[in-house]
């Protein structure tokens, strides 16, 4: 699972296999570009990690598809 909320200061992330080899949150928001880093680097599929920052990118301006 991978779960990703933006707010005002930047993404927070949380990440559980079998999306990532361990699980993993950030506790300081991060830029987009960073979270997708950081889980590519915990074993996440790239275009995985771009479509959930999407979805809260989507949900954070109200955009979300219903």
């Amino acid at each position: 699972m991978i779960a990703i909320r933006r707010d005002a200061l930047g993404y927070f992330a949380r990440a559980t296999p079998p999306h990532v080899t361990r699980d993993w949150a950030n506790l300081l928001p991060l830029s987009a570009d960073n979270i997708v880093k950081a889980l590519c680097e915990r074993g996440a599929h790239v275009q995985d990690a771009w479509d959930v920052v999407l979805e809260a990118d989507a949900s954070a301006t109200g955009q979300a598809e219903h």
